[in-house]
């Protein structure tokens, strides 16, 4: 009974020292896990702000060159009348130039990196959460009516470690793989 109760004993301190690793383990990946996130989040506001900011510069200079097109293309005329009057008539062209088109293009094309860099932006982060290292507590009983308490911590994504120890003093580690 006293060799069973010391190994019981020498048991439950692997147990604990396998626990104590794999926190601190868990622990470092944490941290680390969340500075990866947070330097992501700076990069793509970065992105974000730099769009922002071409696309407004843009679209200043496609309002200028419209504006200037417009001047370009209008012209004044003073017609005398038969009796001797004087008239202005205000002619304008309507045909756009090449770099009015090729500026608008150029801000269309602006806006829609904007919106796929969001949309990227926003599957990232599902895909970070989906994968958000996780901790998992477990209470069992087997068939032959043995308590068991099981651990398991997903410390990168799909990689998975965990421990187990049952009423009889048994106890494992193991990792695995998370489909």
């Amino acid at each position: 009974m006293k060799d069973m109760w010391n190994r019981a004993k020498l048991r439950l301190v692997y147990l604990g020292i396998g626990l104590t690793l794999g926190l601190l383990i868990a622990a470092i990946v944490g941290v680390s896990y969340n500075e990866v996130i947070e330097i992501k989040e700076q990069e793509y506001e970065a992105k974000m702000a730099y769009f922002e900011k071409l696309s407004a510069q843009s679209a200043k200079m496609a309002a200028e060159l419209k504006e200037e097109n417009k001047n370009l293309k209008t012209k004044t005329i003073e017609r005398v009348n038969a009796d001797g009057s004087k008239e202005l008539i205000t002619e304008t062209d309507s045909a756009s130039s090449s770099k009015d088109q090729s500026l608008q293009y150029e801000v269309s094309m602006l806006e829609h990196s904007l919106s796929s860099l969001r949309e990227e932006h926003k599957r990232e982060l599902e895909y970070i959460e989906k994968t958000r290292p996780s901790f998992s507590l477990m209470l069992g009983i087997d068939t032959n009516m043995t308590k068991s308490v099981h651990v398991s911590y997903a410390a990168f994504s799909p990689i998975m470690l965990g421990g187990w120890a049952t009423q009889r003093g048994e106890f494992g580690v193991g990792i695995g793989y998370q489909f």
